[in-house]
């Protein structure tokens, strides 16, 4: 196996190159991009920055003196030739003078990211492999195309010295336009007075080195937090406006990369437009739009990205003026791009567009039709009608065939679903049930492709967290039970599996052999080819064959990734595989007593009582009153003492308004002490349903819960090899080591002592872990070794990063990814008598 070089040191001074020890350590072969590990480096290095630019001629330069064979070797060459300079939110490299050259400075983390990272691959394999990609797509760079078809200018074999500077030019302009676009909480200075002068006069690659990338990338930190976006300073994009000018001027007639100029300019021109409104901008952001399709003929790969760009721009135009040339021209526009991208990812922003079109056409008729209904005769206004309808019909049509374009993603794919959802939900059309399920089954399959904790928890964080309760809202709200219980329970399990578990179904289809491990490595590998959009514009010099060629590729991963699914579902139970579970298969958790489904969406409240063979039961219920009392309720446990009084209160009311309708069904059915499973979601986690009415519901039925109608199912079907049951009580009375100061507990150990007491032997094999016995490493194997245990200790709920949720041990805390990495997906049993376990939290109820 290959070393890597880890470098470590003192970087917290201005001396990048002081206090400096190598030491070499084996490390797994990986690929990696030079310019996503610069600019990876620029930021960890920069915390002050958000934005690192690296110039790609300058990582090329270091290649000259050989082929790196590590990530940290790029890293060090550079730091030997460059320096780093911070100004305006954004880092940058700027040549040292050459008798400054020093070592290279990694700080601790930096030195366990490149530890953890491994030695990458030769340079040449990575510049070569299609299959190889960097954090911004396989042959693509971070600023070549985005939603609205930005281009970066396409870099040639030229030397022409207009392109050495109208390069920067234009990556400095989307800078400064992107960086309008600000987060709340940063404050940025007024003006990036970057040396981008320096960047300009960048001198060219060697002559063998010529056929490489000649652009900018960028990379813009990710923020843990991201607040709302805002309209930023104006003078940012009056700048990047006049920077793209000045590009559009170094690419006259003739020149391969005026189309490119041409559309940022009139991108920025129309991001102004949205924020200003003044209609100069919009007119000429069209006249440039017009301009660089006449220079991508019938047949240029980046014709479809032309036809939607001035589509879109047309529609901006028809929605400050109204005139409805400017909306029948988009619609021709974009209609011609969808029928000319078929295999291509603009197919999608295409039939975006057309929605967006169809859905203002239909805004629109609908304001006339509400003005005009009296001057009309009836015969008239149904016509009117009816074509008012087909446009709204048209429009979901269009986001349908959006969402359904493979060639662009899963990602993008599932965003275009949520917008379908939206649009649909908020204009009462039958299509968003529809709009829910494929949201849902794309959703699935973009987790499922993940493997690591983090990965997973970052993916769910991005997409709406109540989905699956809306999507059961929907259905239930179009009269559909059984398909509410359907679409649930695959929101729910998954939520569940990644949140909470954070092991999806393929972790343990993996285990079973050898095949099975093959094809859940190939989904995945799969599935992160399919999230990064086929790669078919005319950049970086590429024929119309090769562009062609690489269509031809995605299509085929499609199909593969199709034939991958097909078989895997055909293991045991993974017939459903990425497909909502059945109903008939669901109810089966309800052979041993009805099961209660809550449901509180944002659009109704919801019962739905579960049975084994009679038809499921709906209930509706009040909202206003439940959102209510969930907020009076978390108030006042949060409170240091609480207040009983309240707590009656609360109760009270969730009998009344909530437990009590779904008792006078049960009793139909259900006899008295029978036992009862509850299913809450959403905000309805918050509250102890068990107690409602306060001892009303206890003296009817036996309450029990379960977090999905399937975990319940699994839980019966566990095949028990002893009658024995390990449980184990572990009890921290006095943490010595902890991130927050406790107070000593004075009854743990009397808690324990009573446990062992009251345990009947056998069947039960009691361990006791007392406080100078509870340590982290300790009570986490004790955990692994017993299906029952008991906590009693102190407990600590983190908000803002729920994986350092954490149980208070002698030596340290004892976090909830500690409990994750561990594993107790076996267990059977567990209470938590333990300091803030059941405090819930308003903005992600169902953790």
């Amino acid at each position: 196996m290959e070393e890597q070089t880890n470098i470590e040191g003192d970087t917290s001074g201005d001396d990048w190159g002081s206090d400096i020890s190598i030491r070499r350590v084996p490390a797994a072969s990986k690929l990696y991009h030079p310019s996503d590990s610069i600019n990876r480096f620029l930021l960890e290095q920069t915390p002050s920055a958000d934005v690192a630019v690296t110039h790609d001629s300058q990582w090329i330069d270091v290649f000259s003196e050989g082929c790196p064979h590590h990530e940290s070797q790029v890293i060090e060459r550079i730091c030997a030739r460059f320096e780093p300079v911070s100004d305006g939110g954004a880092v940058y490299l700027r040549p040292r003078e050459q008798d400054l050259a020093v070592q290279l400075p990694v700080n601790s983390a930096m030195h366990q990211q490149l530890s953890a990272r491994g030695a990458p691959l030769p340079f040449e394999q990575l510049r070569t492999d299609p299959a190889v990609v960097g954090e911004t797509g396989p042959g693509r760079h971070p600023l070549e195309g985005d939603t609205e078809g930005n281009k970066k200018p396409k870099s040639s074999k030229s030397n022409d010295k207009s392109r050495n500077t109208q390069d920067p030019l234009d990556a400095k302009a989307i800078f400064l336009r992107d960086r309008n676009w600000k987060s709340s909480e940063r404050d940025y200075s007024p003006k990036a007075s970057l040396d981008w002068e320096d960047q300009m006069d960048v001198s060219p690659p060697s002559q063998q080195q010529r056929h490489l990338p000649e652009h900018l990338s960028m990379m813009i930190r990710p923020s843990k937090n991201p607040p709302e976006m805002q309209q930023g300073d104006g003078n940012d994009l009056d700048e990047a406006i006049q920077h793209h000018r000045a590009a559009l001027q170094l690419t006259p007639a003739g020149h391969p990369d005026r189309s490119a100029s041409l559309n940022n300019l009139a991108n920025a021109l129309s991001t102004r437009f949205e924020q200003r409104g003044d209609g100069n901008d919009v007119d000429e952001a069209i006249q440039h739009h017009r301009a660089a399709l006449q220079l991508r003929p019938a047949g240029h790969p980046d014709r479809s990205d032309s036809l939607n760009n001035l589509a879109n721009t047309l529609l901006m135009r028809f929605s400050q003026r109204g005139d409805g040339k400017d909306l029948d021209e988009a619609i021709q526009l974009a209609s011609t791009a969808a029928e000319q991208s078929l295999a291509r990812p603009t197919h999608l922003r295409a039939h975006t567009i057309l929605a967006k079109i169809h859905l203002t056409r239909w805004q629109n008729r609908y304001t006339m039709w509400n003005l005009d209904d009296r001057m009309r005769d009836l015969d008239d206004r149904m016509r009117d009608l009816d074509d008012r309808m087909r446009g709204l019909d048209d429009a979901m049509d269009h986001y349908r065939l959006a969402a359904q374009c493979a060639p662009a993603g899963l990602l993008q794919r599932l965003k275009v679903s949520l917008q379908w959802v939206k649009d649909a939900q908020e204009h009462h059309h039958t299509s968003a049930l529809d709009a829910y399920a494929l949201s849902l089954q794309l959703l699935d399959s973009h987790i499922s492709a993940t493997t690591s904790i983090s990965s997973r928890h970052e993916a769910w964080k991005k997409f709406p967290l109540d989905l699956s309760v809306n999507a059961a809202s929907c259905a239930l709200r179009q009269g559909d039970v059984c398909r509410a219980v359907e679409l649930l329970e695959q929101g729910r399990a998954l939520h569940w599996a990644q949140i909470v578990r954070f092991r999806t179904s393929l972790d343990d289809l993996r285990s079973r052999d050898p095949l099975a491990e093959v094809l859940v490595k190939r989904f995945r590998d799969l599935s992160a080819m399919l999230n990064r959009p086929a790669q078919t514009s005319l950049d970086e010099g590429r024929s119309i064959t090769t562009v062609e060629d690489e269509a031809q590729r995605y299509r085929g991963l499609v199909e593969e990734w199709n034939k991958v699914v097909e078989e895997i579902r055909t293991f045991e139970g993974f017939s459903r595989f990425l497909l909502p579970p059945l109903f008939a298969d669901l109810r089966e958790a309800a052979r041993e007593g009805p099961i209660i489904i809550l449901i509180a969406s944002k659009f109704s409240c919801d019962a739905i009582i579960v049975w084994h063979t009679r038809s499921p039961v709906h209930l509706r219920l009040p909202l206003k009153e439940i959102g209510d009392l969930v907020v009076k309720h978390l108030k006042n446990i949060h409170h240091v003492h609480g207040n009983d009084d309240t707590f009656k209160e609360v109760m009270d009311e969730l009998w009344r308004h909530v437990i009590h309708p779904v008792v006078r069904e049960l009793k139909r059915f259900a006899r008295k002490d029978s036992r009862v499973w509850w299913c809450p979601t959403s905000h309805f986690t918050a509250l102890p349903l068990h107690s409602a009415g306060y001892g009303s519901l206890s003296r009817l039925f036996i309450s029990s819960y379960t977090p999905t109608l399937l975990a319940l199912i699994k839980a019966r079907t566990k095949t028990k090899t002893t009658s024995d049951i390990k449980f184990a009580a572990i009890g921290q009375a006095a943490p010595e080591a902890s991130l927050v100061s406790f107070p000593r507990l004075h009854y743990v150990d009397s808690e324990l002592n009573q446990i062992e007491q009251r345990l009947p032997i056998p069947p039960i094999l009691f361990t006791k872990l007392t406080s100078s016995e509870s340590t982290k490493q300790q009570a986490l194997r004790t955990l692994q070794d017993h299906e029952w245990f008991h906590l009693s200790c102190h407990g600590k709920q983190d908000h803002r990063e729920p994986f350092k949720s954490h149980f208070a041990m002698r030596d340290g805390p004892l976090s909830l990814l500690d409990i994750i990495d561990a594993d107790t997906s076996g267990h059977e049993f567990a209470f938590l008598s333990a300091c803030e376990t059941a405090m819930g939290d308003l903005s992600s109820p169902d953790e």
